[in-house]
Parts: structure tokens; sequence; C-alpha cells
């Protein structure tokens, strides 16, 4: 933390601590206070000296246009890693992609293979038959 933002820290802290909202006698809060319209914001610190209004609406300010700056950070930053998500998704979907394309070659030679080995034993088959036909074609001669 820097001295800044360690210094607002400690202010937000001492601001916490002077907010106090009055409460009725039978524990619940006065309608005026419960809109938020008036809070009694009064704080004595430690070394006895008052806390002006102005100073803990400047503090305020501050505080609000820092969380505003710290959540526009944080959003810059969530986009960027959706983008490197989504760009990582995208280069994970061509990798299947070609993953795909090389099974399906594969699935097709593999395919060719096995038809050429039943073309193959089709034939021996026939081979075989016709030569035995042959034999005993020659063996009633």
């Amino acid at each position: 933390m820097d001295k800044d933002h360690y210094r607002l820290f400690e202010k937000c802290k001492d601001i916490k601590q002077m907010i106090s909202v009055e409460k009725h006698k039978d524990g619940n809060f006065s309608e005026e206070h419960s809109q938020g319209s008036s809070l009694n914001i009064q704080k004595v610190p430690e070394n006895g000296t008052k806390v002006s209004e102005k100073e803990v609406e400047s503090i305020k300010e501050e505080l609000e246009k820092r969380h505003k700056e710290e959540i526009k950070e944080i959003e810059e930053m969530c986009k960027k890693k959706i983008e490197e998500s989504n760009e990582v998704v995208k280069e994970e979907q061509k990798e299947k992609g070609e993953m795909r394309k090389k099974i399906q070659i594969y699935a097709q030679k593999l395919k060719a293979k096995k038809d050429v080995e039943a073309n193959y034993l089709r034939e021996k088959e026939l081979r075989k038959k016709i030569q035995n036909d042959f034999v005993d074609y020659r063996g009633r001669i």
C-alpha cells in the first residue's frame, strides 16, 4: 500500500467509527434516519480534535473516486481474461477440427485396407474354387 492509500484507509476506519445513528427508545430507527437524511457524524479522535464534515465529505468523495477506478480496472482485467479464454477456446476448437480430419483420413485408410483385404480373400477363394472345378472337370474327362 502506498502512503496515500494507507492514509485513506485509516481515515475510512475513522469515518466508520464516526457514524452513529440515533435510535428511539423502543430500538427502532426514526424515519428520517432510516431514509438516511440526517446521520450524526461526530467523533472525537484520540488527539481530541473534531473532524469537520467537509473533511469527511472530501474523504468520502476521494474513496468513491478510487472505488470507481478500482472497479474499472477490475472490469478491464475481466475483459482481458475473457478475451484470452476465448482465444484459447478458439485454438482448442481449431485443434479438435484438425484432429477430426486426421481421424477421418485414418478411418478412410483403414476402411480401404479392410476392403482390399476382403477383396483379396474373395479373389483367393474364387481361384481355389475355379481350380477345384477345373480339377473336377479334368477328372471327368
